[in-house]
C-alpha cells in the first residue's frame, strides 16, 4: 500500500510539474508580446555637443542647439521598454529646413541602426541652416505594431557676412577692400546665418589688424599703421566653423603746401599714401568755399579765393567719411609800418637848400599759413599807401608837389603809380600827404613800399621855382613790420 500510494503521489507530482512548466511557457510567450507592445510608450530624443550632454538630456524637442559649421552633434534616444531593450529598433531619419517654409530631406543622409536606451549617434555638420533631426522607433509584436516620431531643433551657424559701421549709412556689408584712414577706430560686426544665437565662444575674432576675443558680435579695431602698398592688407577675421576675412588698406592724407601763385584760386595741395589706391569722396572747406571730390588718389588739390579770408584765424579743412582728415589754418592780420628819410632839395631863384622829412606808411594784410607756401605765392594784400612830407615853416610857400609809389619784391615790382592828394584834415598844419590806394596781391619775399618825390615847386612871392631833388625815394620793408 505504501508503495502504491507512493507511486500515485509520484505521478501526481509529475503531472503537476508538467502543467506548471506549460503555464510558465504560455505566460512567457503571451507576456512577451504584452511587454514589447509597451516598449515605445515613452520615446524621447535628446541632442548635445558631447555624448555626456546628449545622454544627460540637455537639449530636447523644446530646445534649440546652436553649433558651428563642422561641429559634431550627438543624438541620444531613450525609450521606456521594460525588461527587453534588445527588441527596440530605432531607425534614424533627417528632416531639415534651411530658412524656408518647406521641408527638404535631400542631401542630408539617413543613418540607421539598432539603438538602445542611452545609445547615441553623431553627425558632423557641414552646411549652415536650420535642421530638425527626427528619430522614428518601430516595434512589432505579432500583429501589434507601434511607431513614434520625436524631433529636436539643431541650428548650424556660420559667419555669413562681415559688416562695418559706416559713419554715414550705418552697418554696411563689406564686399570688397575696405579703406580706412590712419588713426580711425572701426566697428566690425559678424553677421550669422541662420538668424539665432551664436554657438558658445563664437565668433572668434582675429587677423593681422589686431582683433582678438570670442563670443562678441561686434569688435572695435584701431588702425594706426599705414599700409606700405596697395596690397599691404591689414586683415580682420571672424570664425564660426567657417572664416570670413576683411582686407583693409590703411591710408593717410597730408596737407603739403599752399600754392598762392594765383591768389584768387589758391591751391591747397594734398598727398594720399600709399600710392596706387583711390579713396572715394572727400570734402573740402575754406573761407568762402566748399567743394568735394568723389575719387582722389596720389597728389590732388582744392582751390579757394584768398579775398574771402576774414580777420584772424581761418580754418581750411579736409574731411572723409571717417571725419576730419587734416586741418590747416590761414591767419589774416593788419600791418602799418612806416619809415622816414630826409629829402634834400635845392630851389633856384635864391631860395637855396631845404630839408624836408619824407615819410612813407604802408597799410597791408599778410596771410600766414600753417603749412608751407610755394615760393611764388602771393600772400600779402595791400591797402592804402600814404606818403607824408613835413614842410615845416615853408608850408605856405609850397606851390606844387608830385609823388609816385610802387611795391617791390624779390622777383619784380608793380611799377610806379602817381599818388593823389589826400584829405589833409587829419594832418598837422605843417604837413601834407599823398595817398595811393593800390589793392593788389604781392609775393612777401623782400616786399617793400617805395615813395618817390618826382617834383617840388616853391613860391617865392614873385613866381615859382622848381627844386632839384636829392635822395627822392623813401621806402619801408613790409613783412618786417609789427602788427598794428
Amino acid at each position: 500500500m505504501f508503495r502504491l500510494s507512493n507511486d500515485k503521489d509520484y505521478n501526481n507530482r509529475r503531472i503537476f510539474f508538467c502543467y506548471l512548466i506549460f503555464a510558465v511557457v504560455v505566460i512567457f510567450i503571451f507576456g512577451q508580446g504584452f511587454v514589447l507592445a509597451n516598449n515605445v510608450t515613452n520615446l524621447r530624443m535628446y541632442c548635445g555637443k558631447s555624448q555626456a550632454s546628449a545622454c544627460a538630456g540637455d537639449y530636447d524637442k523644446y530646445d534649440t542647439l546652436d553649433v558651428y559649421v563642422g561641429d559634431t552633434v550627438y543624438f541620444c534616444a531613450r525609450a521606456d521598454h521594460g525588461t527587453n531593450p534588445q527588441h527596440v529598433d530605432l531607425d534614424w531619419g533627417w528632416n531639415f529646413k534651411c530658412g524656408h517654409d518647406d521641408d527638404d530631406s535631400s542631401g542630408c543622409g539617413c543613418p540607421s541602426g539598432l539603438l538602445h536606451e542611452n545609445s547615441y549617434h553623431t553627425y558632423s555638420t557641414s552646411e549652415a541652416g536650420e535642421y530638425y533631426p527626427r528619430i522614428r522607433v518601430d516595434a512589432e509584436d505579432y500583429a501589434d505594431f507601434r511607431s513614434r516620431d520625436e524631433n529636436v531643433h539643431v541650428r548650424v551657424v556660420e559667419v555669413d557676412e562681415m559688416h562695418y559701421d559706416d559713419p554715414t549709412t550705418g552697418y554696411t556689408n563689406i564686399t570688397s577692400t575696405l579703406y580706412v584712414r590712419k588713426g580711425t577706430t572701426v566697428t566690425f560686426k559678424a553677421v550669422k546665418y541662420p538668424v539665432g544665437l551664436w554657438p558658445s565662444d563664437k565668433p572668434v575674432w582675429g587677423g593681422s589688424a589686431g582683433a582678438t576675443g570670442t563670443g562678441y558680435t561686434t569688435k572695435y579695431v584701431y588702425f594706426n599703421t599705414v599700409s606700405s602698398s596697395s596690397t599691404d592688407y591689414k586683415t580682420v577675421t571672424a570664425e564660426c566653423g567657417n572664416t570670413k576675412t576683411v582686407n583693409v588698406i590703411v591710408y593717410e592724407i597730408t596737407a603739403d603746401d599752399a600754392d598762392c601763385t594765383n591768389p584768387t584760386a589758391a591751391e591747397i595741395n594734398y598727398t594720399l599714401t600709399p600710392s596706387g589706391i583711390t579713396v572715394n569722396h572727400v570734402d573740402f572747406s575754406a573761407p568762402g568755399t566748399t567743394d568735394n571730390n568723389n575719387s582722389v588718389s596720389g597728389t590732388f588739390d582744392f582751390t579757394y579765393d584768398q579775398d574771402d579770408v576774414s580777420w584772424g584765424e581761418n580754418t581750411i579743412r579736409l574731411e572723409d567719411i571717417w571725419g576730419i582728415v587734416v586741418d590747416c589754418t590761414v591767419t589774416k592780420t593788419a600791418m602799418m609800418p612806416d619809415n622816414t628819410s630826409t629829402l634834400t632839395v635845392t630851389f633856384l631863384g635864391g631860395v637855396g637848400l631845404k630839408f624836408f622829412p619824407h615819410t612813407i606808411r604802408e597799410s597791408y594784410y599778410p596771410l600766414e599759413y600753417s603749412i608751407a607756401i610755394a615760393s611764388t605765392g602771393k600772400t600779402v594784400i595791400t591797402g592804402n599807401s600814404i606818403v607824408i612830407m613835413d614842410f615845416n615853416a615853408e608850408i605856405d610857400n609850397m606851390a606844387g608837389w608830385t609823388e609816385s609809389h610802387k611795391y617791390e619784391w624779390s622777383t619784380g615790382d608793380s611799377g610806379f603809380a602817381v599818388m593823389t592828394v589826400s584829405d589833409e584834415g587829419w594832418l598837422p598844419s605843417d604837413e601834407r600827404a599823398f595817398v595811393c590806394n593800390t589793392v593788389m596781391w604781392c609775393i612777401p619775399t623782400s616786399l617793400k613800399g617805395i615813395g618817390d618825390c618826382t617834383g617840388l615847386l616853391y613860391d617865392t612871392g614873385t613866381g615859382t621855382v622848381a627844386g632839384i631833388i636829392v635822395n627822392s625815394e623813401v621806402e619801408v620793408e613790409m613783412p618786417e613790420a609789427e602788427e598794428e
